[in-house]
C-alpha cells in the first residue's frame, strides 16, 4: 500500500508558540516591559497560542482534507463521490446450513443459528428464506436398457471428498445393485430384488447420512416403466442459505461451527454448517479507498469495457478484493458464429466477457460475492444501470484455489509465540495472493498462458517481514514441498492450505 507523507508548506512552518510570540513582542514599542510575566507579555500570550494552534494543526488540517492522499473519513468519501466513487460497505459472510429434522418443520425466514460461544461470543446467522424441512422421498426406477445406471444421487460434501450413490441392474437376473461410493472407494453396496428395495435404501441412506453429507442433487439416467423402490419420509438433511448478522469478518467460520438455534423450536434435530461461511468483509479502510480514487483520478473513468473498467467495476462491490479478466473467452452457451481462432490458435468468443473475482478476505469468492457483481455490472432489471457496453456478456466465476503449503524453521523474537506468528504469515500471504494473481499482461490473458507465478523468493519476503520473526533459515524453507516458483494459469488463486513453522 502506497503512502504518501505530508510536509506543511513553506508559508506556515516554523509557526510555534514562542516563535509567533516573539514576533508580536518585537512588533511592540521597545520603551515598554516586555518581560515574561508583564502585563504586556501576559496579554500577547494567549494570542500566540491559538494563532499557534490554528496554524500547526486547524490550517494544516484543512490543507490535508483538501486532497485524497491525505483526507480520511467523511471528507475521503466527498472525494470519491467527485470521481463517481462510493465507499464499499461491510459485507455480511454467506453461506449454508444444513437442517434434519421431522419433514414438514417449517423454518421462518430470518430465523437464527449461532456458533457455541468460546473464548469470543456466539456468531449469530439468519435464514434468507423461509424452508419446509422435506422428507428425503425419491423413487429409484428400472430402466429397458440394463446396460446403462438406472439413477445416480451425486452428495456435494466440500469440505470430504464427493459421495456417489448409483442404482442399476445386476449381473444377476432379476436382480439390481446399490452403490456408494467416495471416490474411489467403495462404502457400501448391496444387491437386490424389487420387494428387498425399500430395506436397503434404508440401510443406504443411513450409511449416507453417517457420512455427514450436507446437500445432494438427483438425476436419473433413464426412465422406467414402474418404480423398483420407492423410500419415503426420510431426511438426509435440507440446506437453507444464511448470512450473518453482523458485517465483517466475525461471520467467516469454519466446517461444522454453526450447531445451535438461538431460539429453539421443535421439529429441528440437527444442524451444522458442511462447509465454511465466507465471504464476510469489514467497510473498506481510508487507505484502500484512497488508492481507488487516486487510480480514478490518474488514470479516468473509463467506460469502454475495457479490462480495467470490469476489474474497477468489479472492486467496488461490498466484499470483493481483486478480479482478473478473461477477455473473448470461448463462453460455450454462446452460437458458434461468434467464436473464432485467435493468433494463438486458441478458440476465442467476442463479446464474450469471464470475471474471476477474489473475495476481500484473500479466498476465491462465494456465490453471493459473485451474484452481486454479476448484478452490479450487468444489472439484468434495468438495463438504463447497466455498465457493460451493449451486446457483451458476462460471466463470473470464482477461481480454481490453487492450494499452497508453506514450511520453514524460524527464529522468534522475544515475546511472541508462534501460533501467533503463524497467523501473521498467513495474513502477509494472503496479502502476496492479491499482487501475485493479477499481473496479467493482456498477450498472457488472452492466450491463457501463464506468467504469474507464487515466487520462492517472494514468500520468503513475507515471512521475513513477518512482526515477531527475528530471523529463519533459508534452508528450510519449502513451497509446496520445493523452492521452484509455482506458475498461476489464468483462472488459478493461490489459497495457503498449510503453514508449518518452527522454532
Amino acid at each position: 500500500m502506497a503512502s504518501y507523507p505530508y510536509t506543511p508548506p513553506e508559508f506556515i512552518q516554523d509557526q510555534t508558540v514562542a516563535n509567533i510570540h516573539a514576533r508580536m513582542l518585537a512588533a511592540l514599542p521597545t520603551d515598554i516591559d516586555k518581560s515574561e510575566l508583564s502585563i504586556v507579555w501576559d496579554f500577547t500570550r494567549p494570542p500566540a497560542i491559538e494563532k499557534a494552534e490554528f496554524v500547526e494543526y486547524e490550517l494544516n488540517e484543512t490543507i490535508r482534507l483538501m486532497f485524497p492522499h491525505w483526507a480520511y473519513s467523511i471528507w475521503l468519501d466527498l472525494h470519491g463521490e467527485l470521481v463517481g466513487l462510493t465507499r464499499r460497505a461491510a459485507n455480511k459472510a454467506f453461506g449454508y446450513v444444513t437442517v434434519n429434522g421431522t419433514p414438514g418443520t417449517v423454518v421462518p425466514q430470518s430465523f437464527q443459528f449461532a456458533t457455541l460461544a468460546n473464548v469470543t461470543s456466539s456468531v449469530l446467522f439468519e435464514t434468507m428464506e423461509e424452508t419446509v424441512i422435506g422428507n428425503g422421498g425419491f423413487t429409484i426406477t428400472d430402466t429397458a436398457n440394463p446396460s446403462v445406471d438406472v439413477i445416480r444421487l451425486e452428495l456435494n460434501a466440500p469440505s470430504k471428498n464427493p459421495l456417489s450413490l448409483t442404482l442399476r441392474p445386476s449381473a444377476t437376473p432379476d436382480m439390481s445393485e446399490l452403490i456408494l461410493t467416495d471416490g474411489a472407494t467403495v462404502l457400501e453396496q448391496f444387491a437386490f430384488n424389487s420387494a428387498q428395495g425399500e430395506d436397503q435404501v434404508t440401510a443406504l441412506m443411513e450409511a449416507v447420512a453417517a457420512q455427514g453429507s450436507a446437500y445432494f442433487t438427483l438425476s436419473k439416467l433413464a426412465d422406467s416403466a414402474e418404480a423398483l423402490a420407492t423410500f419415503e419420509q426420510y431426511s438426509i438433511g435440507t440446506t437453507i442459505p444464511i448470512q450473518a448478522i453482523e458485517g465483517g469478518r466475525v461471520g467467516n467460520v469454519p466446517a461444522d461451527a454453526i450447531i445451535l438455534m438461538a431460539q429453539p423450536i421443535t421439529g429441528i434435530a440437527y444442524v451444522t454448517n458442511s462447509v465454511a461461511v465466507t465471504g464476510g468483509a469489514p467497510e473498506e479502510t481510508d487507505d484502500d479507498f484512497r488508492e481507488r480514487i487516486l487510480e480514478a483520478v490518474r488514470g479516468g473513468i473509463s467506460w469502454t469495457g475495457c479490462d480495467a473498467d470490469y476489474v474497477r467495476w468489479a472492486k467496488e462491490v461490498p466484499g470483493v478484493g481483486q478480479a482478473v479478466t478473461d477477455p473473448e473467452w470461448d463462453d460455450p452457451n454462446l452460437p458458434e458464429q461468434f467464436h473464432w481462432i485467435d493468433g494463438f490458435g486458441l478458440r476465442r468468443c467476442a463479446g464474450a466477457v469471464r470475471l474471476f473475482v477474489i473475495d476481500a478476505n484473500g479466498v476465491p469468492a462465494n456465490q453471493q460475492i459473485l451474484d452481486a457483481v454479476y448484478e452490479y455490472i450487468i444489472h439484468p432489471e434495468d438495463r438504463m444501470e447497466r455498465k457493460a457496453p451493449i451486446g457483451a456478456t458476462l460471466t463470473v466465476v470464482a477461481p480454481t484455489p490453487l492450494y499452497i503449503d508453506v514450511s520453514a524453521t524460524v527464529t522468534l523474537e522475544d515475546g511472541h509465540d508462534i501460533d501467533t506468528v503463524m497467523q501473521r504469515f498467513r495474513a502477509n500471504l494472503d496479502l502476496y495472493w492479491l499482487a501475485a494473481a493479477s499481473e496479467y499482461s493482456l498477450r498472457d490473458v488472452q492466450s491463457g498462458i501463464a506468467k504469474n507465478w507464487v515466487k520462492y523468493v517472494y514468500v520468503g519476503a513475507a515471512l521475513a517481514d513477518t512482526l515477531g520473526i527475528d530471523n529463519y533459515d533459508h534452508t528450510t524453507l519449502l513451497v509446496n514441498g520445493g523452492t521452484a516458483d509455482i506458475p498461476i494459469a489464468l483462472g488459478e488463486y493461490p489459497v495457503t492450505q498449510g503453514v508449518e513453522l518452527h522454532d
